[in-house]
């Protein structure tokens, strides 16, 4: 007995043993189920490269102006207004993009044409559904901004002068422009064209300084207590000298004239007997505004 004593206890050191080596067995076994890696983020795009339709797309984009073809003041902007930083943005591509002297804003490659809005939308904000009537809006306001400002450096060198700034190759390009001789006589061409197009009535003239008419119309909606005004109201505040209190562009002068006339004849009394001294006719905005937009001739431009 006493020899055979000790083997139960190394039975159950081999049963302790088999235990811990299932265990071992089953832990070395044992893998979480497979999850699959998840795929590779995008590669970022330089907002100088990537397409604008997919740049206006990107977070991180709402303290930028709002551009909307139906602006709401204070809310949003848009092409007609003006102090809204958009012929601003224009004139610093100007300094800062251009590289050759162009003439005029259709002789830029189109290529670049779409660099300088790629940039436009890196300064403002829309929404993407409206990228392609911002394209057509900016390069229409590029046109104007750029012929502007080529003429405000051609004044500058007419005097002897350098305008502040300028890329020294692109005034020296416009420099040799100027200086032909069928540069000067396309020039005086188109100024008297634009004097003799309005009838004799000279160029013209308006008293809003760099303030748009459409900006002007907000500002007299706002005097106004919220309420629209009619075209007639708009085109002789934007068009009476502050000073003198005259209109000095004669085709508007004739305009407002016309129209004042025409209200005039409608707003008659009721009667002659003198019994009644009210207007027969209470005319609306919309009749005034039609009164107006039949009296301005239709010529490209408006006035």
């Amino acid at each position: 007995m006493s020899e055979e004593s000790p083997r139960p206890a190394a039975r159950r050191r081999s049963s302790v043993s088999s235990s811990r080596a299932s265990g071992s067995s089953h832990e070395q076994n044992s893998f979480p189920a497979y999850t699959p890696a998840p795929p590779p983020a995008p590669a970022q795009q330089n907002p100088g490269v990537m397409p604008v339709e997919l740049l206006v797309q990107q977070p991180g984009r709402e303290h930028l102006p709002v551009l909307h073809p139906t602006p709401r003041r204070g809310h949003s902007t848009w092409f007609t207004k003006s102090s809204n930083g958009i012929s601003r943005s224009i004139n610093q591509m100007m300094y800062s993009m251009l590289q050759i002297g162009y003439t005029k804003w259709s002789e830029i490659p189109q290529d670049d044409q779409e660099l300088w809005f790629r940039q436009f939308a890196q300064e403002f904000n829309w929404h993407p559904d409206h990228t392609e009537t911002v394209r057509i809006r900016f390069k229409a306001k590029a046109m104007d901004s750029y012929t502007k400002q080529v003429n405000a450096w051609k004044k500058v060198w007419q005097k002897n002068k350098r305008p502040r700034n300028i890329n020294g190759r692109v005034f020296e390009q416009l420099i040799v422009h100027w200086q032909k001789d069928e540069t000067a006589e396309t020039s005086s061409r188109n100024s008297k064209n634009r004097k003799s197009d309005r009838g004799g009535k000279g160029m013209y003239v308006h008293n809003l300084g760099a303030c748009s008419m459409s900006t002007k119309e907000d500002e007299l909606i706002e005097a106004n207590d919220g309420n629209p005004v009619d075209r007639l109201q708009l085109i002789k505040v934007a068009h009476t000298n502050k000073t003198t209190g005259q209109i000095q562009d004669l085709l508007i002068k004739d305009v407002v004239d016309l129209v004042e006339t025409e209200i005039a004849s409608q707003s008659q009394p009721l009667s002659d007997d003198g019994d009644s001294v009210g207007a027969s006719t209470n005319l609306s905005r919309l009749q005034i505004n039609e009164m107006v937009e039949k009296a301005v001739p239709k010529r490209k431009g408006g006035f």
